[in-house]
């Protein structure tokens, strides 16, 4: 009996979302297969079996039940040795990132640095052509504020967990070995990278503080934003498979819109709040700032005069067509220069002898391009202000990967090398697709 009961608990805890959703998607079954009532309907058919096959094969159900439970161990067991050496392989690798080059030093200059980042915000270029929004009045504002702006920057990546990984080592992930079918494990190997990355490390050794307002972990701080992410790779492994994962999925995402959409509102008024309260209370001295803006990411979160839309209004614009999906998206656009403009002059105001201000975007525009305009991902954003005013280390084609090399240099006396401005298009393995809808 005890063997039994083990065998059930396998079939209707661990694996069983992993049989619904074959069973959900199976084609010619109709509309039937949609129901969410087979979530319970078909683990009590499965019972019904499992005693059906007890009283034919009689004496030998226990000998198959054994059998069925040794495989089932042996399978976990061999997952978790592989998650094992997964790690064992990564911390090897992941001293690679953390000494980054050897390279002399001349010395600290005092500067506090503040990254401004704009998730999925297209350059001006793009935003004129493709969306027919002038950018300009945004530009020259930045201008006159002292900014250099690079007007054929890139991004290195089209998603935003390896063009942060990449920017946050100053290098690209030699370790995603296939970009264009990328895999889950891919992106947890990019996750632990961004997490214990070269560039926090430096600012740790140089003795800085560090205030991040971000939906990524990174060092020792929790992620602001982490109600808005997936649960790590490695838990999603050991969850997503299972009964309570088809619970969650298919009925906890019925109450959990309106939640999710104040989660996103909650997390942009932190991002807004973040630097500008902190400069009015005290003075930087060698800080580090980074604020992560989802304003032009999906949720769309406001309209044309920058006041959020009904609940109701935000939920239907995540399902319209793409066509009307960028007039949302450039209301964000729209949100994201007024904040920025507000958040500069904040910085300006009072640290503008030492601020270094970094205000990029990870990517362009997130949505669907068609194939043979891929490149348009990759025109991101890139202003940056230096209090000298000496913008010698910039170029006007500069990618993510070297900016940050720049500014290390300049912050610190680095010799860090310029490297080669790759754009990588990334695109998810055909064979995972299914998981990930699921």
């Amino acid at each position: 009996m005890l063997w039994l009961c083990f065998f059930l608990f396998q079939i209707l805890f661990l694996y069983w979302n992993f049989f619904y959703f074959r069973i959900q998607n199976f084609e010619g079954w109709g509309s039937f297969t949609q129901m969410r009532v087979l979530i319970f309907v078909l683990p009590l058919l499965s019972i019904l079996l499992i005693l059906l096959l007890k009283k034919v094969l009689k004496h030998r159900f226990a000998e198959l039940i054994l059998l069925v439970n040794i495989f089932v161990v042996l399978s976990i067991v061999v997952v978790l040795v592989q998650m094992i050496f997964a790690q064992i392989e990564y911390e090897s690798k992941y001293q690679k990132y953390h000494l980054a080059e050897n390279v002399e030093q001349d010395g600290e200059a005092g500067y506090n640095l503040y990254l401004l980042l704009i998730d999925s915000y297209s350059r001006s270029d793009v935003l004129k052509s493709e969306f027919g929004f002038d950018n300009s009045s945004f530009e020259n504002q930045l201008l006159q504020r002292g900014f250099s702006i690079q007007k054929k920057s890139k991004s290195n990546y089209n998603g935003t967990l390896l063009s942060m990984t990449s920017l946050f080592n100053m290098n690209y992930i030699d370790e995603i070995k296939n970009p264009r079918a990328l895999r889950s494990k891919d992106l947890a190997t990019s996750m632990k990278f961004l997490k214990h990355n070269a560039v926090h490390e430096i600012f740790k050794q140089h003795h800085y503080k560090t205030h991040y307002c971000t939906i990524f972990e990174i060092g020792e701080y929790a992620n602001v934003g982490r109600d808005l992410m997936p649960p790590p790779m490695d838990m999603d492994i050991l969850v997503v498979n299972t009964f309570w994962g088809a619970i969650k999925n298919q009925f906890f995402s019925i109450f959990e819109k309106h939640i999710y959409l104040k989660k996103h509102q909650s997390y942009f008024e932190k991002t807004v709040r973040h630097i500008p309260q902190f400069l009015s209370r005290e003075t930087p001295q060698n800080e580090v700032f980074y604020s992560h803006f989802l304003v032009t990411h999906m949720p769309f979160l406001f309209d044309s005069k920058g006041s959020y839309f009904p609940w109701d209004e935000m939920e239907s614009i995540r399902h319209v067509e793409e066509a009307e999906r960028v007039k949302y998206y450039l209301n964000g656009v729209k949100k994201a220069n007024q904040v920025m403009i507000q958040t500069v002059d904040s910085i300006l105001k009072h640290d503008a002898d030492r601020a270094i201000i970094l205000l990029i975007s990870d990517h362009g525009y997130g949505n669907p391009f068609p194939e043979d305009m891929n490149h348009y991902f990759f025109k991101n954003l890139n202003a940056v202000y230096f209090p000298d005013k000496n913008y010698a280390p910039l170029y006007d084609s500069m990618s993510n990967v070297n900016l940050m090399r720049a500014v290390i240099n300049k912050m610190f006396g680095y010799n860090l090398k310029r490297l080669e401005d790759k754009t990588i298009f990334l695109s998810p393995d055909k064979r995972e697709i299914e998981r990930d809808v699921n």
